[in-house]
């Protein structure tokens, strides 16, 4: 299964990705991210990247970036 995560990017810069490509604020985007990570509970993998995180977790990710923008 692919989850369209890049690999250069940690788990945070990959949820962060379409905030900044919307120009929000770097103080809301971390923010944001946090917050909707740890609804998730990948919290404690935002530094990781996605080759280091299990598949669930590279799910997730997937699912928290789609949902970080509030659609």
């Amino acid at each position: 299964q692919d989850y369209n995560l890049l690999d250069t990017l940690t788990v945070k810069e990959n949820i962060a990705l379409p905030l900044a490509l919307s120009k929000v604020k770097v103080s809301e985007i971390d923010q944001l991210v946090l917050e909707i990570s740890k609804k998730f509970g990948i919290d404690h993998i935002l530094s990781q990247y996605p080759y280091q995180v299990s598949g669930g977790q590279k799910q997730r990710c997937a699912a928290s970036r789609a949902m970080v923008t509030n659609p």
